[in-house]
Protein backbone atom coordinates (compact mmCIF):
# COMPACT_ATOMS: atom_id res chain seq x y z
CA UNK A 1 0.00 0.00 0.00
CA UNK A 2 2.97 2.33 0.51
CA UNK A 3 3.68 2.32 -3.23
CA UNK A 4 0.06 3.02 -4.13
CA UNK A 5 -0.56 6.65 -5.01
CA UNK A 6 -4.33 6.34 -4.97
CA UNK A 7 -5.73 6.67 -1.40
CA UNK A 8 -9.11 5.36 -2.59
CA UNK A 9 -7.59 1.86 -3.04
CA UNK A 10 -6.61 1.78 0.64
CA UNK A 11 -10.06 2.92 1.74
CA UNK A 12 -11.72 0.19 -0.34
CA UNK A 13 -9.38 -2.42 1.13
CA UNK A 14 -10.26 -1.26 4.64
CA UNK A 15 -13.98 -1.42 3.83
CA UNK A 16 -13.55 -4.98 2.55
CA UNK A 17 -11.85 -5.99 5.81
CA UNK A 18 -14.68 -4.46 7.85
CA UNK A 19 -17.29 -6.17 5.66
CA UNK A 20 -15.66 -9.59 6.08
CA UNK A 21 -15.30 -9.02 9.82
CA UNK A 22 -18.98 -8.17 10.09
CA UNK A 23 -19.92 -11.38 8.24
CA UNK A 24 -17.81 -13.45 10.60
CA UNK A 25 -19.29 -11.76 13.67
CA UNK A 26 -22.84 -12.48 12.50
CA UNK A 27 -22.22 -16.24 12.40
CA UNK A 28 -23.51 -18.17 15.39
CA UNK A 29 -21.96 -21.39 16.67
CA UNK A 30 -24.44 -24.14 17.48
CA UNK A 31 -23.23 -26.96 19.69
CA UNK A 32 -23.85 -30.37 18.17
CA UNK A 33 -26.94 -32.15 19.53
CA UNK A 34 -26.46 -34.77 22.24
CA UNK A 35 -27.75 -38.30 21.70
CA UNK A 36 -27.58 -41.56 23.62
CA UNK A 37 -25.00 -42.92 21.16
CA UNK A 38 -22.86 -39.82 20.63
CA UNK A 39 -20.06 -41.25 22.75
CA UNK A 40 -19.54 -44.21 20.41
CA UNK A 41 -17.93 -42.11 17.68
CA UNK A 42 -15.10 -41.14 20.03
CA UNK A 43 -14.49 -44.76 20.99
CA UNK A 44 -14.43 -45.84 17.34
CA UNK A 45 -11.91 -43.15 16.47
CA UNK A 46 -9.69 -44.07 19.41
CA UNK A 47 -10.01 -47.79 18.67
CA UNK A 48 -10.54 -48.41 22.38
CA UNK A 49 -12.17 -51.60 23.56
CA UNK A 50 -13.90 -51.33 26.89
CA UNK A 51 -15.45 -53.87 29.18
CA UNK A 52 -18.96 -53.27 30.50
CA UNK A 53 -17.97 -51.15 33.50
CA UNK A 54 -15.55 -49.04 31.50
CA UNK A 55 -18.23 -48.47 28.84
CA UNK A 56 -20.72 -47.39 31.50
CA UNK A 57 -18.19 -44.95 32.99
CA UNK A 58 -17.29 -43.55 29.59
CA UNK A 59 -20.92 -43.07 28.57
CA UNK A 60 -21.77 -41.34 31.86
CA UNK A 61 -18.67 -39.09 31.72
CA UNK A 62 -19.55 -38.17 28.15
CA UNK A 63 -23.07 -37.14 29.22
CA UNK A 64 -21.70 -35.28 32.27
CA UNK A 65 -19.14 -33.45 30.13
CA UNK A 66 -21.78 -32.41 27.61
CA UNK A 67 -24.05 -31.11 30.36
CA UNK A 68 -21.29 -29.14 32.11
CA UNK A 69 -19.97 -27.68 28.86
CA UNK A 70 -23.44 -26.41 27.95
CA UNK A 71 -23.99 -25.05 31.47
CA UNK A 72 -20.65 -23.21 31.50
CA UNK A 73 -20.75 -22.36 27.78
CA UNK A 74 -17.34 -23.96 27.29
CA UNK A 75 -16.11 -26.46 24.74
CA UNK A 76 -16.25 -30.12 25.68
CA UNK A 77 -12.49 -30.31 25.11
CA UNK A 78 -11.93 -27.63 27.73
CA UNK A 79 -14.12 -29.40 30.28
CA UNK A 80 -12.52 -32.82 29.74
CA UNK A 81 -10.55 -33.73 26.59
CA UNK A 82 -11.39 -37.00 24.84
CA UNK A 83 -8.02 -38.60 25.55
CA UNK A 84 -8.33 -37.96 29.30
CA UNK A 85 -11.90 -39.20 29.38
CA UNK A 86 -10.82 -42.42 27.64
CA UNK A 87 -7.89 -42.84 30.03
CA UNK A 88 -10.06 -42.34 33.13
CA UNK A 89 -12.67 -44.79 31.85
CA UNK A 90 -9.99 -47.34 30.97
CA UNK A 91 -8.34 -47.30 34.42
CA UNK A 92 -11.43 -46.66 36.58
CA UNK A 93 -9.33 -45.10 39.37
CA UNK A 94 -10.34 -45.76 42.98
CA UNK A 95 -10.07 -42.25 44.42
CA UNK A 96 -10.09 -38.62 43.29
CA UNK A 97 -6.31 -38.31 43.60
CA UNK A 98 -5.87 -41.23 41.22
CA UNK A 99 -8.13 -39.51 38.69
CA UNK A 100 -6.00 -36.36 38.73
CA UNK A 101 -2.83 -38.49 38.56
CA UNK A 102 -3.98 -39.76 35.15
CA UNK A 103 -4.29 -36.20 33.81
CA UNK A 104 -1.33 -34.05 32.92
CA UNK A 105 -2.23 -31.22 33.06
CA UNK A 106 -5.47 -31.45 35.04
CA UNK A 107 -8.22 -29.41 33.35
CA UNK A 108 -9.52 -26.64 35.66
CA UNK A 109 -13.11 -27.79 35.23
CA UNK A 110 -12.15 -31.34 36.20
CA UNK A 111 -10.56 -30.00 39.39
CA UNK A 112 -13.75 -28.13 40.20
CA UNK A 113 -16.07 -31.08 39.50
CA UNK A 114 -13.78 -33.92 40.54
CA UNK A 115 -16.36 -35.33 42.95
CA UNK A 116 -18.85 -35.70 40.07
CA UNK A 117 -16.40 -37.72 37.99
CA UNK A 118 -15.41 -39.79 41.01
CA UNK A 119 -19.09 -40.57 41.67
CA UNK A 120 -19.47 -41.75 38.06
CA UNK A 121 -16.48 -44.08 38.48
CA UNK A 122 -17.86 -45.48 41.73
CA UNK A 123 -21.25 -46.13 40.11
CA UNK A 124 -19.51 -47.88 37.22
CA UNK A 125 -17.64 -50.16 39.60
CA UNK A 126 -20.81 -50.98 41.54
CA UNK A 127 -23.20 -51.79 38.71
CA UNK A 128 -24.56 -55.33 38.97
CA UNK A 129 -23.83 -57.77 36.18
CA UNK A 130 -27.43 -57.91 34.96
CA UNK A 131 -27.52 -54.11 34.62
CA UNK A 132 -24.05 -54.20 33.06
CA UNK A 133 -25.29 -56.53 30.31
CA UNK A 134 -28.16 -54.09 29.65
CA UNK A 135 -25.63 -51.26 29.25
CA UNK A 136 -23.72 -53.32 26.70
CA UNK A 137 -26.85 -54.22 24.73
CA UNK A 138 -27.72 -50.50 24.57
CA UNK A 139 -24.22 -49.66 23.31
CA UNK A 140 -22.99 -52.15 20.72
CA UNK A 141 -19.43 -51.52 19.57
Amino acid sequence: MKDCHNPEVGVESLRAVFRMGKEICLKRYEKPPFSEKSHLSILRKSRSTFNVKQMYAFKEMYAWRDSISRELDESVGYVLPNNLMIRIAAYLPRDPQSITALCNPVPPTLKKYLSDVHAIILRAKDIPLDEASKVMSDNPM
